[in-house]
């Protein structure tokens, strides 16, 4: 029996440092799967699909499989990203294809927001209607829309209420 106990110390061992093990790789590969992301959310290439081609049989070589559905919301994440649609129309096309977006950017302010990815520090993000009123909702990024303004900008696009429905341009 005593045997026994020493087996059972030695697999609760082995089962720790794989545990350990698998965590750390993990980590490593959200990580990396964050560097991607981040450089071609931010600036992506003309060959951003094969880049991402790339980036899967990078994952495999190291043993982690990224599940085809998974691959394909990053490919579109990308592809709307690139066309300026979804979450990122409010940007228009990337690479100064000439988009407006949602047309509360000058021409200088749309420039900059390509290039850097960062939008002017007085944008607040609206959604439409209100998560207040519509919590399901909230994670659909093709509600939201910028407001100028910071807070208060917000703020009164809101009527001066965040739980009133916002206020559009002439109402």
């Amino acid at each position: 029996m005593a045997d026994l106990d020493g087996w059972d110390k030695y697999y609760r061992c082995v089962i720790e440092e794989t545990s350990r093990l698998v965590d750390e790789m993990l980590d490593r590969f959200r990580v990396s799967l964050g560097d991607f992301l981040y450089g071609m959310l931010n600036w992506p290439t003309d060959d951003w699909g094969e880049q991402l081609n790339r980036f899967v049989e990078h994952t495999r070589y190291y043993g982690l499989i990224i599940e085809p559905e998974s691959i394909r919301t990053i490919h579109d994440l990308i592809e709307a990203r690139v066309n300026g649609t979804g979450p990122f129309a409010v940007l228009g096309p990337y690479a100064g294809a000439g988009g407006k977006g949602s047309g509360v950017w000058t021409e200088s302010e749309l420039e900059q927001i390509r290039k850097s990815g960062k939008f002017p520090v007085d944008a607040q993000w609206h959604h439409d209607p209100t998560v207040a009123n519509r919590p399901d909702l909230a994670g659909d990024p093709s509600i939201v829309r910028p407001v100028r303004g910071g807070t208060q900008g917000h703020l009164d696009a809101h009527g001066g209420d965040f739980r009133k429905p916002y206020a559009q341009e002439g109402e």
